[in-house]
């Protein structure tokens, strides 16, 4: 038997993954291309594999070029139903980036304090040192 917080994190990870699948899905299907929801789920799939490939320029990479060779082929899309898509979903992550961002800081009580410049090379290190030093 699980437990209810067991319950609840198993939740919290699979809704943000099915959020994007239903996403991805009415993308599809609102800009006209005819795909089945399995057929969908196995793109999104083979897609977020793709993107693990360190190939990209100002984060439009291998995702969006899976989708740019397997739409038109497979599923009869035209390339302007293709780049709108990839346009609509790269708008809506960084959308969701920046939401994601704000609630984040307004969760933390909007302490942009927090955000300071970066320590000079080396004075992580001499603080450690300092702190581990007997006195």
């Amino acid at each position: 038997m699980l437990s209810a917080t067991a319950l609840q994190r198993s939740f919290g990870q699979r809704l943000p993954q099915g959020f994007y699948i239903v996403m991805n899905f009415a993308a599809f299907k609102c800009f006209g291309i005819d795909i089945s929801l399995p057929q969908s789920i196995g793109l999104i799939a083979l897609s977020i594999l793709a993107s693990s490939v360190p190939v990209s320029w100002l984060g439009i990479g291998m995702r969006e070029g899976i989708y740019l060779a397997i739409l038109p082929r497979y599923f009869h899309a035209t390339s302007g139903q293709v780049v709108l898509v990839i346009t609509f979903l790269v708008f809506m992550n960084y959308f969701f980036g920046i939401i994601g961002g704000i609630i984040e800081l307004a969760h933390e009580g909007w302490k942009l304090t927090l955000f300071k410049e970066m320590p000079k090379q080396g004075q992580i290190l001499k603080d450690l040192e300092q702190e581990n030093t007997p006195s």
